[in-house]
């Protein structure tokens, strides 16, 4: 079961980590698409909680880029999904099938001519770095299945 994927952009100001340009951090996560609405004071609010966690950190800018319909969501270094009631072996294959589908995507993008890959799988690419599916007390609260890597 696939479900709408969106992924939020931030970029804040961390004092000491200055550019050029003012924004010292970028970083992504990806939401299923209900999870959040950006055209909100409390989207902004949530976020912001989420950066001043840095000392003295500001955000400067938020977007979301509405993404598709995915079985899973990247993560820093792992990828979730809210697919629960299937088995470790179906859950491995599931996700082996959305890494190859994000690797045809980035071999095709290379292919036309883009400079970077859009599809960013933080080393999920290498079989080896898999551990999981992860069914910890976190995942558990939380109400999804990850895949660490």
């Amino acid at each position: 079961m696939k479900f709408p994927v969106s992924r939020i952009a931030l970029n804040w100001h961390q004092p000491g980590l200055e550019t050029p340009n003012g924004i010292s951090i970028y970083t992504m996560y990806d939401v299923k698409e209900h999870d959040i609405n950006l055209a909100t004071d409390d989207a902004w609010k949530l976020w912001q909680d989420q950066v001043e966690r840095y000392e003295g950190s500001t955000l400067i800018r938020m977007n979301s880029k509405y993404l598709g319909m995915f079985e899973w969501c990247l993560g820093w270094f792992n990828h979730w999904t809210f697919l629960k009631d299937r088995s470790d072996e179906e859950l491995l294959e599931s996700f082996r099938r959305h890494v190859e589908e994000m690797q045809r995507s980035n071999y095709k993008a290379r292919f036309n001519g883009a400079e970077y890959d859009p599809w960013c799988l933080m080393g999920a690419e290498d079989r080896y770095r898999w551990e999981g599916p992860c069914h910890c007390v976190h995942c558990s609260e939380a109400n999804v299945t990850r895949m660490v890597h």
